[in-house]
């Protein structure tokens, strides 16, 4: 499979963006979380800029930016799906997800989706793309928070 990179012209913190002919991945991202996050994992950028596993039980938590393309070990690097196809982590107790399901960001397995939207007072809704075969194509919708 070809790959492409793309050199911004402006200096800064992200040099680069990779290009494949199926996903598009973020320059090396550092894992801030205190623990691994599995490969595929639905991950988010924490205000110091490192990643941990995203919850749909916080608005801050919920900001998913896309799906580890490796497993990251604490404090390591990795790239992150932001676009295109990625694997994915199903909730445990989740409906079997088929072709064309809406995908959602679990309330309460962190990294997980779940074909079934959140539910509940103070928690964030996030589509995360549909599913195809046994992959997601990301599309992440907007975020919103039930009061």
């Amino acid at each position: 499979m070809p790959t492409v990179t793309i050199n911004p012209i402006a200096t800064e913190e992200l040099t680069a963006i990779t290009v494949s002919t199926t996903s598009v991945h973020t320059p090396l991202l550092t894992n801030g979380s205190g623990a691994a996050i599995p490969q595929y994992s639905a991950v988010y950028m924490k205000t110091d800029g490192t990643l941990a596993l995203a919850i749909a039980d916080d608005e801050d938590t919920a900001k998913v930016i896309g799906f580890a393309s490796e497993t990251l070990v604490d404090g390591g690097t990795g790239r992150i799906t932001v676009a295109g196809t990625s694997g994915y982590i199903s909730e445990t107790d989740s409906a079997a997800v088929v072709d064309g399901d809406l995908l959602y960001l679990s309330a309460t397995e962190a990294g997980s989706i779940t074909k079934t939207s959140p539910t509940g007072t103070d928690v964030a809704v996030n589509s995360l793309g549909r599913a195809v075969g046994s992959e997601i194509l990301v599309e992440i919708g907007v975020q919103i928070v039930l009061a």
